[in-house]
């Protein structure tokens, strides 16, 4: 098996944990595979799906099983991604905010409108950030560098433009608000967790930048609620992930894989490591997972 096995120093959510090796039920087919995709799937230099993984999930979905993508994203900016398969995919998006079964929308999770407002005016507040606020139908955000931009509107679609966003925003169901700083430390960020971590869900997708969802909103809830929906046992679920937004994923599957070189808190909550995203270490453990059929 190409993963390694990884002893955290906790339980994942009381799961059974085994020994890693493919034997008894660990055999069975896994009812959902999620992953993350920046610095799991897709590497940060292309922001692209590997080459030969249309194979994989050829393999996952024939098995039987489901495929999520759990994201920060927005629907759009994954269904791209996935030209193939954009109708047969479970949508973990913003975070877990959103959940969707390929453009159907399943639950949307709506943040207080009082504090999405208040979190994104003190966001835009802060020195050198800037704030995307994800609303269900559009996306709104302050003028952006044409090369910020050219990037956000593949995560952030559609996004409008506007001087002031939080207003233009107004009247609008939305479930995430990101602050990203521009340049300068991500300590500068501090205040705003300070200020509302107890009263908002937040996130922080890479250094720098900052998410916040409704309060209980993560990626942990948005798999464990297709869980339900798909009626799978949480302990035979695969997820992989790399970053500390992932943690709570991560602890709501029975089989999951923090990638090598991942956040120390990625490993700490993973069963299993697995190798790291440039090399196509979501590939190979699926492919040992689902094998060919001739194999």
């Amino acid at each position: 098996m190409t993963s390694m096995h990884n002893e955290p120093s906790q339980d994942v959510d009381r799961l059974p944990r085994g020994d890693g090796t493919v034997k008894g039920q660990e055999r069975e087919t896994p009812p959902l595979v999620a992953t993350d995709l920046d610095g799991t799937l897709l590497d940060y230099a292309t922001r692209r799906v590997p080459e030969g993984f249309d194979e994989v999930l050829d393999r996952v979905l024939a098995a039987g099983a489901a495929f999520a993508v759990a994201s920060g994203r927005t629907p759009h900016g994954i269904r791209t991604l996935f030209p193939r398969f954009a109708d047969r995919l479970w949508l973990v998006c913003d975070n877990g905010a959103r959940l969707c079964r390929g453009a159907e929308l399943v639950e949307f999770r709506a943040m207080p409108g009082d504090l999405w407002t208040a979190y994104a005016r003190a966001g835009l507040a802060v020195p050198d950030t800037d704030v995307v606020i994800v609303g269900r139908d559009a996306c709104f955000a302050p003028p952006w560098t044409e090369s910020d931009r050219a990037f956000l509107e593949t995560v952030y679609h559609p996004l409008l433009v506007s001087s002031d966003p939080v207003a233009a925003a107004a009247g609008t169901p939305v479930c995430k608000v990101l602050v990203r700083l521009r340049r300068g430390a991500p300590d500068a960020l501090d205040p705003l967790r300070a200020r509302f971590g107890s009263a908002l869900s937040l996130s922080g997708a890479e250094p720098g930048w900052l998410d916040a969802m409704a309060p209980g909103v993560d990626k942990g809830s948005g798999v464990r609620a297709l869980q339900r929906i798909l009626g799978a046992d949480p302990a035979r679920c695969v997820c992989f992930g790399d970053w500390e937004n992932d943690v709570p994923m991560l602890r709501a599957c029975g089989r999951s894989y923090a990638m090598r070189g991942g956040h120390p808190a990625a490993l700490a909550a993973a069963r299993f490591v697995a190798p790291p995203c440039a090399e196509g270490g979501v590939a190979a453990v699926l492919r040992t997972l689902f094998p060919a059929r001739d194999a």
